[in-house]
């Protein structure tokens, strides 16, 4: 009995002890669909990069079907609309046949902005023509984190 008893007081000391000090910290995370599907695609890897200094956002997420999405924001100086989205700031390829070369319309808008995070949203509407000419448009969510 004083086993179980000095097991039990020692797992609750341990258990107190991180939960105490335990902070949940935002991490690098991509949320990507193609508007006309309910479903976002998981990415197996998501990698990103903040920097204050320079000014630039980037993040790159690659799904498990070859699915790529890459952001690219040079010149970020604040929240709100990112000013004319191109091809080169975000793109979205399905790993099947969707490969698209330019953005037709939509937005990217910062949400938050400090010194080690940036994160909002976006709906872009991008056209390909790998198997014809097609414009379908993407919406998500983002966030950088470089702690």
């Amino acid at each position: 009995m004083r086993v179980s008893l000095a097991i039990c007081c020692c797992a609750f000391a341990l258990f107190a002890s991180c939960t105490k000090d335990a902070t949940r910290k935002p991490f690098t995370y991509i949320n990507v669909r193609f508007v006309e599907y309910d479903e976002y695609v998981f990415m197996e890897t998501v990698e990103g990069n903040w920097d204050i200094n320079t000014k630039v956002a980037n993040l790159t997420g690659v799904g498990y079907q070859n699915q790529r999405f890459l952001l690219y924001l040079p010149n970020l100086r604040d929240t709100g609309f990112y000013p004319n989205p191109t091809i080169s700031n975000c793109s979205y390829n399905d790993g099947i046949d969707f490969m698209p070369f330019k953005i037709t319309g939509g937005f990217i808008r910062i949400a938050r902005f400090d010194s080690v995070s940036v994160s909002g949203n976006f709906q872009i509407s991008m056209q390909d023509d790998f198997n014809g000419a097609v414009i379908r448009t993407v919406v998500g969510e983002f966030g950088i984190n470089t702690q």
